[in-house]
């Protein structure tokens, strides 16, 4: 029986990525007696079923413990997503994109939070030591130490902006490798070339603002590391590393006519406004074709106005995360700008208005990390099986096996975790990949969570200046080949010699633009397999504020879990938008059903929470229509509006109650009928609301002010607000992407890929496995695809052929085996065994496929619910979440041989008698198909071969119980 691959997160000691060849803390694997030679070793059961082979390299410095660190060799394991070290603590997602809150605990008792970016506790001083301390010794070896160059005393501090930045602090990326920056891997080349590539990235981080030149760093080299500096660089500046931006120095670079070949970019936003930039710096002509009347995509900034105040909202993309090596930090810098910390204090309110207890908040918010953690462990146990399981199924199994929320408070606390979660991956945890959901979280750059004063729109504005960018052109065809690449909007024909796509996932998965040829199976199947989800925002700007200055964010509690991510939080931009701004969140389930509740049904609702919950037995007796809300009323009158809401273009309602007249009637808005014309923005003649409507509202609204008047809170109406759209605007149809169920890291790099031969390109945020869902993750993927285009130009002008270094496909097992079970040996209910050898013989190993999606009972009601079968149950549980959600079977596998194949057919009382053996007596873990380990392979390449040739029926199979 194989080992089982554990699923499992990342070390909390080792959240920084180091995806080059060397992870540390790990010692650098050594072949046998002490020879000088270390390993190359990939080490990816799960990603790559068929490892390549170890690779022997000389290293000379082995043997000197002070260098060490910066020689090991051994491959990371490329696909974070599969394989982790030790079990994750999954509230760390929040970190991303979801607000990051404290519970109200005493001071006394808080934690100090851990620094930024954490570091490994021990190590990683070790290496800071080891290289200081080399450096600085009288009297280092000779013939080893003479070679190792010194720039300064700061390289600890320079590995560490490295770190920061992705690199890693002892090895070179697989990027690097792929640019040949070294001669060879491994040696006193590469700790030299190291030192000089941390060394560019620091010193041009004391001032971005300033071009760095390749001259003033050579003052501080010795001469016979030029080769070297150059490649660095080379390397840093080629791949937006460094001396990219917005600064003067850096747009003075860009020459005044193009010299290089035409690159067609489809689409304005972070990602096509970066490569652009950066391909108009290295000399290619360039052209955006935006569909929208503007720039920016999903990061849009929309001036607010009412009466005399005014503010920037952020409608799209609005915090920007891990700001220590976030580049649109530098960009920030640039500007002049300086960024403003989201506090981590996010006090709850409860349905009622009143605020939740402290020690009900704590008590559930350590519930609900427990209820992950234990999560966390089952994905361990479960291996590759956790691939097919949502997210929100092992949550909600968890959550009814250990009852940790059991009062109607706590239950709505425990939704409003959920809710944020959801936030976080802009999906429905029914939705996310157990396995693989939080892929992305060792790669965090560190830092605080930050909003931009002004806006992220000023990002926008500096990035598109003086690019070409030709707006109100949809592209609904791409044809690309060996002569170049046509681009068609409308009637309109673009040609050049490549194009960068950096549509949204959703418009790819809509199909809205029409490739030639058809992109590869392997490229739609990555469209298809990752999810792209909805979140929405109500930007309200007020006559004042009302809310607490001390607090960034607050949230609110929902009693009805199927809206649990409506309006469950709230975010504060009076300290950055310039007026008293506030942005209500709607995310999951919610946040589709938000896409079709007329805007001013939304701006009801929240003012509802804000001024307290309207209590039915507090109404007046003398309305008719008191028992009605908004929306029941407005059913009255199908042909009229309350309030007059104009269109926008794209995503964006626009809601306004600041008529002078308003107050004419009653607050908070001005409710007159307006005719169905008025909604298209024009003006038309009003006419007054029948009473019995106007009184039910008058009446609800005094009755909810009546509650917040002790406590001295006025909630005004809004000036004016906004509602979004992201989910039916056709230029996103959604919001950001995550992992899906089925889906892994791998589908990030599969998006990322170029096809034609390097005359098509893709970038945007669901194209990057280490960043996505992420403004900077979408900038970084545009910088990414401008050193990629730059390559393949460089190398056709050579009439050289570029090496393609595309990601591993894990799935040709996952084909294999189902043509195999298509004929099995031995077939009996739910359990399907093909052989590995002679069916007669019963030594060999054979495979088990189980089927849970149709098992069969027998006369029993099932395992009962004790605690001895605790992990049956929450098999089984698992098992019905996923068949209700995906409505599909789920396979899982072993490996045992016949003779336990044939004990296993013998058993009777069905399929869950023969599962309960399975686990219990034979000690079997079932798994994913990838799961299966090295071991299957030569099993299945058997049965391959003796399948290839001619047998009877007869022979191969067995009688079926």
């Amino acid at each position: 029986m194989s080992r089982t691959p554990l699923i499992h997160g990342p070390r909390p000691d080792l959240e920084i990525p180091t995806d080059g060849k060397s992870v540390f803390p790990a010692p650098i694997p050594v072949t046998g007696e002490f020879r000088g030679t270390a390993e190359l070793i990939l080490s990816n059961p799960m990603s790559d079923p068929n490892p390549p082979p170890s690779l022997s390299i000389p290293n000379p410095l082995l043997s000197f413990t002070h260098f060490s660190p910066f020689l090991s060799t051994s491959t990371p394991n490329p696909n974070p997503s599969s394989t982790y070290d030790v079990d994750v603590s999954f509230q760390v997602k929040r970190k991303r994109t979801g607000v990051r809150r404290k519970a109200p605990l005493d001071s006394s008792l808080q934690a100090s939070p851990p620094p930024h970016p954490p570091l490994p506790p021990q190590t990683f001083p070790q290496i800071a030591y080891s290289i200081n301390n080399s450096l600085n010794k009288p009297n280092p070896v000779p013939d080893i130490s003479e070679e190792i160059i010194v720039i300064n005393k700061e390289a600890t501090n320079e590995a560490l902006t490295a770190l920061t930045l992705g690199f890693p602090a002892d090895s070179i990326t697989d990027e690097e490798i792929e640019a040949g920056v070294i001669s060879s891997i491994g040696g006193i080349e590469q700790v030299n070339y190291i030192l000089i590539r941390n060394h560019i990235l620091s010193r041009w981080r004391e001032n971005v603002s300033n071009w760095l030149t390749k001259e003033f760093l050579s003052s501080v080299l010795p001469p016979h590391c030029e080769v070297l500096l150059n490649s660095a660089y080379n390397f840093l500046v080629s791949h937006g590393y460094v001396n990219f931006g917005v600064a003067p120095a850096i747009k003075e670079k860009i020459p005044a006519e193009p010299t290089k070949q035409t690159v067609v970019i489809v689409g304005a936003g972070l990602a096509g406004l970066a490569a652009a930039r950066q391909l108009m710096r290295f000399g290619f002509k360039v052209v955006i074709l935006e569909g929208r009347k503007r720039s920016g995509g999903r990061v849009y900034t929309k001036k607010m106005e009412g009466a005399d105040k005014f503010a920037a909202a952020d409608l799209g993309g609005s915090v920007l995360t891990s700001t220590l090596g976030n580049p649109l930090g530098i960009i920030g810098k640039q500007l002049g700008s300086s960024f403003h910390k989201v506090r981590d204090k996010c006090p709850l309110y409860r349905p009622d208005g009143k605020p939740v207890d402290p020690d009900v908040d704590i008590k559930l918010e350590n519930a609900f990390n427990r209820v992950l953690e234990k999560m966390s462990r089952l994905r361990k146990s479960m291996g590759e099986v956790a691939m097919d399981i949502s997210l929100g199924a092992a949550l909600e199994t968890f959550r009814q096996v250990y009852g940790d929320a059991v009062t109607d408070e706590e239950m709505n606390l425990f939704n409003w975790h959920l809710a944020n979660l959801e936030y976080a991956n802009a999906g429905l945890l029914s939705k996310l990949s157990l396995a693989f959901w939080d892929q992305d979280d060792p790669y965090d750059m560190g830092g605080d969570h930050c909003f931009l004063p002004g806006g992220n729109g000023r990002f926008i504005q500096a990035l598109a200046e003086n690019v070409p960018i030709l707006y109100e052109k949809t592209v609904h065809t791409i044809r690309y080949g060996a002569d170049g690449v046509q681009v068609i909007a409308g009637g309109q024909v673009y040609e050049g010699d490549m194009a960068l796509c950096t549509v949204s996932l959703g418009v790819l998965k809509n199909g809205s633009i029409k490739f030639s040829p058809e992109l590869p199976q392997r490229k739609l199947d990555g469209i298809r397999r990752l999810g792209f989800g909805l979140l929405n925002k109500v930007a309200m700007l007020f006559p004042y504020v009302f809310w607490s200055t001390d607090v960034d964010t607050f949230g609110h509690l929902s009693e009805d879990p199927s809206r649990r991510g409506e309006f469950f939080l709230f975010y504060s931009y009076a300290t950055v938008a310039g007026g008293p701004l506030l942005i209500a969140l709607v995310a999951g389930e919610a946040a589709h059903n938000f896409e079709s509740m007329p805007p001013m049904d939304a701006v009801s609702k929240i003012l509802q929470i804000l001024r307290g919950k309207f209590k039915e037995d507090q109404k007046s007796s003398s309305c008719n229509h008191s028992g009605r809300n908004l929306s029941s009323i407005r059913s009255f009158y199908p042909s009229r509006n309350l309030l007059l809401f104009l269109h926008k273009p794209a995503s964006v309602y626009g809601l306004y109650g600041s008529s002078p007249g308003r107050r004419q009637f009653f607050s908070p808005l001005f409710l007159q009928a307006a005719t169905s014309s008025q909604a298209t923005g024009s003006a038309q003649a009003t006419a007054p609301l029948p009473a019995t409507a106007a009184c039910q509202i008058a009446t609800a609204y005094s009755t909810r002010r009546d509650i917040y008047k002790p406590q001295g809170i006025d909630v005004p109406d809004p000036l004016q607000s906004v509602c979004t759209r992201w989910g039916t605007d056709s230029f996103s149809l959604g919001s950001y992407s995550h992992v899906a169920v089925g889906a892994s890291g791998d589908d990030y790099d599969i998006l990322a890929e170029s096809v034609g031969d390097g005359r098509l390109f893709f970038a945007g945020e669901a194209t990057t496995r280490r960043y996505p869902a992420t403004m900077h993750g979408a900038f970084l993927s545009g910088l990414r695809e401008a050193a990629n285009i730059t390559r393949h130009a460089n190398a056709r002008a050579l009439n050289i052929e570029v090496e393609r270094s595309i990601s591993k496909n894990t799935r040709s097992c996952a084909a294999l085996l189902e043509d195999l079970f298509r004929e099995p040996d031995l077939e009996f209910g739910s359990f399907s065994v093909i052989f590995g050898g002679k069916t007669c013989d019963p030594k060999p190993a054979a495979i088990l496929r189980v089927a849970l999606g149709s098992l069969k009972k027998s006369g029993c009601d099932g395992i009962r619910a004790d605690q001895q079968h605790l992990n049956k149950l929450l098999f089984q549980q698992l098992q019905s979440h996923y068949n209700q959600q995906q409505q599909q079977q789920l396979h899982v596998y072993t490996l045992l041989s016949q003779q336990q194949a044939l004990e296993l057919r013998e058993v009777r009382g069905g399929d869950e008698m023969r599962l309960h053996y399975l686990c219990e007596k034979l000690g079997v873990k079932l798994m994913n198909r990838k799961g299966l380990g090295s071991t299957a392979d030569s099993v299945i390449a058997s049965i391959k071969a003796e399948r290839g040739n001619p047998r009877s029926l007869e022979a191969s199979r067995l009688t079926k119980e």
